[in-house]
């Protein structure tokens, strides 16, 4: 009795299922499309245009995208003669565990997934912090406090945050060795390793 039971209302849902699909829905009618110009960092929009970072269906999708990579396990690989190999160490740990003192794991990635795709127009920026010449917490950098310099005919580039530069910069001393003596002074006392360069 109850197979039948159960038979029947298979085939009445089928049937309704059926009689549903056939009923016309009413045509809808999408607003006209909005589009927007970016001519050197420099928005000239059309009324209406949303930029993606505010867009929340968008925001929504990047935010689940975020979600499940940071759920993901990181691992610390080695290449050997026999292949890669999983490194279990201070550093793994660091990354995979606990890479901020202020966010968990997943926060963490997830802030640098959000940048890479949404906020820091494909750039996610990590400073690394270091105690007594160890790692202590890699910083996620908000897109905002970041500017990137390029010398393209070096074909270098430095990252500037909050407006001190890191990363390789080439600078030319003054002709007057006084001048270029004390240059040379500060970079030793700030503990900025530099290199001198002949033509």
């Amino acid at each position: 009795m109850r197979l039948i039971s159960q038979f029947s209302a298979l085939f009445l849902f089928q049937k309704v299922g059926v009689m549903l699909a056939k009923k016309k829905k009413a045509v809808e009618k999408r607003a006209a499309p909005s589009v927007g110009l970016w001519m050197q960092d420099s928005p000239i929009c059309c009324t209406g245009y949303v930029s993606m970072d505010k867009c929340p269906e968008i925001v929504t999708a990047c935010t689940k995208i975020a979600q499940m990579i940071a759920t993901m396990t990181i691992h610390l690989m080695a290449n050997t003669e026999n292949g890669d190999v999983r490194v279990v160490n201070e550093l793994s740990r660091k990354i995979d565990i606990d890479p901020a003192p202020y966010m968990t794991r997943k926060v963490w990635i997830e802030s640098i997934v959000m940048n890479l795709l949404l906020y820091g127009k494909g750039n996610s920026v990590v400073l690394p912090h270091t105690s007594d010449g160890y790692l202590s917490s890699l910083e996620v950098i908000a897109p905002y406090r970041v500017t990137f310099s390029q010398n393209v005919a070096e074909r270098s580039y430095s990252v500037n945050i909050d407006g001190k530069a890191y990363g390789q910069m080439l600078l030319q001393l003054p002709d007057d060795e006084n001048s270029a003596l004390r240059i040379k002074n500060y970079l030793d006392s700030r503990k900025i390793p530099f290199e001198e360069v002949h033509d």
